[in-house]
């Protein structure tokens, strides 16, 4: 990965930013299922990964997360409570010094389904960091798309490092959906 133009990581967050706001108003406005969580710290479990890939936890109470409708979370997991298309939404801010190299940074969302025995990657996403790199770094990876989902549907965020994934700020790192 070639060094950037700061005016370009400058763009690039303040454009994910505001597409960001502009569906959290849109979902607000359209229908009354939706939900976003933000990182609240760093939580890592064996039982709930994809391949090996340990799913992120969230706060879903306090700071800027809501709930609106049945949508729900639980358990590191967002639970769809009936079928239809969701907008289905995450960025994950990793980060890193100079010292915390890797080769690839990774960001997954996974539907967890009672008729298919095995997790499913709904969305993924993987960037290169450069082994060159002598300062600080940080990636923001955002995954969206409308997603038909089905009752009982579990939802979660996997990736490939948490000791990388920025979990100071909640308007950096979150994860949501609504209901089309």
């Amino acid at each position: 990965m070639s060094e950037s133009d700061p005016w370009d990581i400058l763009f690039d967050c303040l454009w994910d930013a505001a597409v960001h706001n502009w569906l959290l108003h849109f979902a607000h406005k359209i229908h009354s299922q939706c939900i976003t969580v933000y990182i609240a710290k760093v939580v890592e479990s064996n039982d709930m990964t994809d391949g090996d890939y340990p799913a992120l936890g969230w706060e879903d109470r306090h700071g800027l997360a809501f709930t609106k409708g049945d949508l729900s979370y639980q358990n590191k997991f967002l639970l769809i409570p009936q079928t239809g298309f969701y907008f289905v939404y995450s960025q994950v801010l990793f980060r890193g010094l100079e010292n915390q190299r890797c080769e690839k940074i990774i960001h997954i969302v996974t539907k967890l389904t009672p008729s298919y025995p095995e997790p499913m990657k709904l969305l993924s996403s993987t960037q290169t960091i450069s082994e060159k790199s002598d300062y600080k770094w940080s990636v923001p990876i955002y995954l969206g798309a409308m997603i038909q989902l089905e009752k009982g549907d579990r939802l979660m965020v996997n990736v490939s490092s948490v000791a990388l994934v920025d979990h100071t700020n909640e308007h950096k790192t979150f994860f949501g959906a609504f209901l089309l």
